[in-house]
């Protein structure tokens, strides 16, 4: 395979993704090791490692110093979601820049009027959340519910429609970029929002919510 000149890393990734999704390097396996790479497709060390390096910081891939990379010993089928989610790193991008505009406004909008039963939910999601730490299908399922209640509150059909809309995307970004990390960043800021949402206090909780969200745009940056 001779790689095009134009978004040369990109095309590295799409080899790589290419061996994993038909079976050349299955769980577990090691890959070509990056000289070998250079010289099959022609192209850099620098955009050999780059491309490597997305695949890692996804956990479709991991090295070991002195060993090589190797295709993580996960189910395949998590393998391509990962795989997926890379080529969806725009979609996910635009998401984010939705949910600014959506949600961090929406902070604002309840923060006077927002009743006992809804910051109730909201502490039951965060709970939830706080309970499932090591079960990241029911944290996240958490998480989104603790967003749609926030968003409900709006008592606007239409920016609750937007959240179901995008909830399966929401979903699927979380799971994949998930780690201990992201989990504790989570809770930290739902904690947050929470508090001043209890508070009255629509600017800090909007403040909150844009962190929370700039520090996602970060992890599905590459």
């Amino acid at each position: 395979m001779i790689i095009k000149r134009t978004n040369v890393v990109e095309q590295v990734i799409e080899y790589l993704k290419s061996n994993i999704s038909n079976g050349t390097w299955k769980p577990g396996d090691k890959i070509t090791s990056e000289l070998e790479l250079v010289s099959i497709l022609q192209v850099s060390r620098a955009s050999v490692h780059n491309a490597i390096q997305q695949l890692i910081a996804i956990g479709v891939l991991e090295s070991f110093q002195g060993k090589g990379t190797f295709v993580k010993s996960i189910p395949l089928d998590e393998i391509q979601n990962r795989l997926t989610s890379i080529t969806e790193n725009s979609t996910m991008h635009k998401l984010i820049e939705f949910r600014t505009i959506v949600e961090v406004e929406s902070c604002r909008l309840i923060a006077n009027s927002v009743t006992k039963n809804t910051i109730k939910e909201m502490e039951n999601c965060l709970e939830g959340m706080k309970t499932n730490r090591n079960e990241p299908k029911k944290f996240v399922n958490y998480d989104t519910q603790f967003h749609r209640a926030l968003l409900q509150a709006t008592r606007n059909e239409i920016i609750v429609t937007s959240i179901d809309i995008i909830r399966e995307k929401m979903q699927r970004q979380s799971l994949t970029y998930m780690t201990t990390n992201s989990i504790e960043n989570a809770l930290y800021y739902h904690e947050q929002i929470l508090d001043h949402l209890r508070n009255h206090d629509g600017d800090s909780a909007a403040n909150v919510m844009l962190s929370h969200l700039q520090t996602t745009e970060e992890s599905v940056s590459y």
